[in-house]
């Protein structure tokens, strides 16, 4: 690409049985003019505290092709994907 990347990286608690497509799916459709890609680069689980859960932890690349974003612009982005994912789960 002609302009760079910006990435963040999201950890994400969990009920059991929710699996990364899911998430995926929700990443996705909260944001499709800046998110570029997604990759999973850890899931934890077996902790006293969260029983229960399990943390997938992803990380998010975002850009456009005509110009390079603005923090303020890929902060709200996230704050788009975590209201959508509160609002399904």
């Amino acid at each position: 690409p002609k302009y760079p990347e910006m990435r963040r990286d999201l950890s994400l608690f969990c009920p059991i049985g929710t699996s990364y497509r899911d998430i995926q799916s929700v990443i996705s459709s909260s944001d499709k003019k800046l998110l570029r890609r997604m990759s999973l680069f850890d899931v934890y689980q077996d902790d006293a505290k969260t029983a229960g859960k399990v943390s997938y932890s992803i990380s998010l690349y975002f850009g456009l092709d005509d110009r390079t974003l603005a923090d303020h612009e890929v902060d709200a982005s996230i704050k788009t994907i975590l209201v959508q994912w509160v609002q399904i789960r």
